[in-house]
């Protein structure tokens, strides 16, 4: 006898895990009010704030036909499968002093502006929120934003005098209002798997 199960048992069953593989008896219970039958395609934005080392990660080649970097090696198996974007800049952070005017435009574009911390000012609203905007409503939450530190306060007097706050957020609801990161894994998790969220986090 066929019987399906939900994603919220094999959890409970089986201990905290940030990722079950998709398995065919979950299918109704991973179906939205949407309508959705497949879960919906995700966007991610990851920031590596100390850079990387270029010639392992840009890849030599043009177009598709490019190789792939040791940096890329985990990802050579989906290589059809995603687009890598190179010579992206912002003209407004050129010449600007340090990463606090430069975090926040990562995603905005903007120019950011020097303040005391309390009228902070990125300059635009990151393309995350900006998709959220429009089709957060696809997924359980309309976005889900992680980090690995604290946010900082004060004023970085050696850095141009920018507020700290700027260096510790990369998403932005508006030019005003950063949105809050979660770095506790913990809280990341039931987060998801909250018993108001759907059986299984389509983030």
């Amino acid at each position: 006898m066929s019987r399906k199960i939900s994603r919220r048992t094999v959890l409970q069953a089986t201990g905290a895990a940030l990722a079950l593989p998709w398995l065919e008896r979950m299918a109704p219970a991973a179906t939205t009010t949407t309508g959705l039958s497949e879960p919906p395609l995700r966007m991610l934005f990851a920031y590596m704030p100390n850079g990387v080392v270029p010639e392992l990660w840009t890849p030599a080649g043009d177009g598709e036909d490019y190789e792939i970097t040791p940096h890329l090696k985990p990802l050579a198996g989906l290589k059809n499968d995603f687009l890598l974007l190179e010579n992206l800049w912002n003209a407004k952070t050129v010449g600007r002093n340090g990463h606090w005017p430069k975090v926040p435009a990562f995603l905005s574009g903007g120019y950011v502006e020097r303040t005391s911390g309390d009228d902070l000012d990125s300059g635009g609203t990151s393309v995350d929120q900006l998709a959220a905007q429009k089709i957060g409503d696809r997924t359980t939450l309309p976005s889900f934003e992680l980090g690995l530190e604290a946010t900082r306060t004060g004023i970085d007097t050696a850095g141009g005098g920018f507020a700290r706050m700027y260096g510790s957020f990369i998403s932005w609801r508006d030019p005003h209002t950063p949105v809050p990161k979660e770095i506790i894994p913990q809280l990341a998790f039931d987060r998801c798997s909250a018993p108001t969220k759907r059986r299984w986090c389509r983030v």
